[in-house]
Order: C-alpha cells, then structure tokens, then sequence
C-alpha cells in the first residue's frame, strides 16, 4: 500500500490511519501504458481538474471538522469516497464484497484520575502529562531545582540530590526565566526533565511552574497535552500554589498514583479495484483523514482550530 505524505504534514506524526485505496488488479504490467488500457477497457473516465477541485473542496470544507479518524466526520467522510468510487465505476474491494476495511485505532489519551498525597494528606485536582507512564509509586520527596542537565558547562540539578528511589519535585522552564531564548528554553523541556530524573534514579517526578516563575510570565497552568512520549515513569503536575506547599513538605513520604485513559475506536479504509488481465497487483493510496480539531501531532498542538488538511490528504484522495 503506498502513502501520501501531504506537505502540511508534522514530521513526527505517524502514519495515517484511514486510507483510500485504489487496486488496479490483473494488469498483466506495472507499466503505465498497460494501466490506461485496462482502465480505458472498462469505459472508466479520466477526472476533470474541475472535479478534483470540488472533491478537494468537499473533504477541507469545515463541516468536516479536519476528519479525524474514528469521528463522525471521518466516517462522512468515508461514505463521500465510496459513493464517488462506485460512480466512477470502480468497484468494491473491502471486507464482504463491500467498500470499507474496519480495524481499531487508539484515539488521543487523556488524563484519567490522578492521586498524590503528601505526609498523609491528599492534594487536589492535580494533573498528568501524556509523557506519563501510568502506576502508583510511594517515595521519599526531594527537589532538583528546574532538572536541568548540561555537562559541557557543568551545569548538573541533580549533581546534589540523592534521587535513587525518590519521588522529585521540578520546576517548569529554566533558571533563565519562561522567556529565554531557543538554546536555554529547549534544555528546561520537560520531557528532558523527566529523562534527566529517571537517569538519577527517581521513582516518579512531580512538575509545577514556580510562583516566581509565573510573575515573570511563565504559564502556570501545564496541560496534559504539554509533552508526548514515553518518560518511562509516573508524572503528576501541580498548581503554582501547591508547589510552594510542596517544597515545603521535602523529605515526607509521598504517595501518588497516574492512571492515562486511552480510547480505542473503529474506522474505516476505504477500498476499491479495477479488475485487469493477470495475477500483479498495483496498489495507489492515500489517507483521507487529518487532524480534526489539532492537538497531538498537529503545527499548532495548543490550538483548538478545525485542521482541513486541504493537501493533507483531501487532494491526495481525490
């Protein structure tokens, strides 16, 4: 199966789910020639760029809300493709003589209940990281300042922190401030942070941004969508208030639990073939689907926007 990668396309993002697959089946050979035969054999009509443009149109329009896979949208979307296969003559090539392959697909995780208790007291609404891994951890509190590590210019947080079994508490951003330049900004990201605790051995880390922080415009609220990857172990954040609390409470045993709810949906390939002369197959692809609403994977992660992926891959599929 091949797959158009659009240029709008983030460069992590994984490969689409939901694809368009057109076999041109029995051809007797991969040469061009043979295709427009085989094709023209079959009375099928070449598009107009007229009528690539409208399906272009129809699939970016905002009513389909960016087609993210295993939405409404993307299943809209789906039933569109097929009705236009069948129109054009092709025919059915998906599970029981029908146009669409269905398979399972995890959509985008979410913060399910987190618990962190401190001395015996419990702290609430505290959050998660999509870095996360999930699990309950009981340790002893330590800080490591904002967890920045930087060997070339010996600059080391947790060079005096004894972290092996801990639970550690970090600062979000850097000691130069929520508006330091690209080179220092990268080195305070906070799945480094993570690594760089899990390297000195704590069990779990808990990451807040600093009052101090906050006055001097940094963000004091951390989404769940702020960092995605696997940090390897559990990751709680908290308010700007609870953070001051916390750094009181070093030392006291801490006792916290992250649990990632991590949906599963079904959606749909779409499929269909020319039937040729021979046993070679050639398979053209693309996905149909985008980013729906942003998020994960998307340019803009902290945008909440219809994503229309106009080239990514509404004129592929067309």
């Amino acid at each position: 199966m091949a797959y158009y990668r659009g240029m709008n396309s983030h460069p992590s993002r994984p490969v689409f789910a939901s694809i368009l697959s057109i076999l041109l089946l029995s051809l007797g050979s991969c040469a061009y020639p043979e295709v427009k035969t085989a094709v023209a054999e079959q009375n099928l009509a070449a598009p107009t760029a007229g009528e690539i443009k409208e399906h272009t149109m129809w699939l970016a329009d905002d009513s389909l809300e960016g087609r993210r896979a295993g939405t409404p949208m993307a299943d809209a979307a789906a039933v569109y493709i097929a009705e236009q296969l069948r129109a054009s003559g092709l025919q059915p090539a998906g599970e029981n003589g029908d146009w669409y392959q269905s398979f399972p697909i995890s959509m985008t995780p979410r913060a399910g209940n987190c618990r962190l208790e401190v001395a015996g007291r419990s702290l609430a609404g505290v959050g998660s990281l999509a870095l996360s891994a999930e699990g309950a951890v009981v340790g002893k509190l330590t800080s490591a300042s904002y967890g920045v590590v930087l060997e070339s210019y010996d600059i080391d947080h947790f060079a005096e922190v004894e972290a092996e079994g801990k639970v550690v508490l970090l600062r979000r951003y850097t000691e130069w401030g929520p508006d330091a330049e690209d080179k220092l900004a990268r080195l305070g990201a906070l799945r480094s942070k993570v690594r760089n605790a899990r390297g000195a051995g704590a069990v779990a880390v808990i990451i807040g941004t600093h009052p101090d922080d906050v006055a001097s415009g940094g963000d004091p609220q951390l989404s769940f969508d702020a960092s995605h990857g696997t940090g390897g172990i559990p990751i709680v954040t908290v308010t700007p208030e609870q953070f001051v609390a916390l750094e009181q409470e070093l030392g006291a045993e801490v006792s916290l639990e992250v649990n990632i709810e991590r949906p599963r949906v079904e959606t749909l390939n779409v499929i269909a073939k020319v039937v040729g002369k021979s046993d070679e197959v050639i398979t053209i692809g693309a996905h149909y689907d985008h980013l729906g609403w942003g998020g994960e994977g998307s340019l803009a992660p902290g945008v909440h926007a219809i994503h229309n992926g106009a080239d990514d891959n509404a004129s592929g599929s067309a």
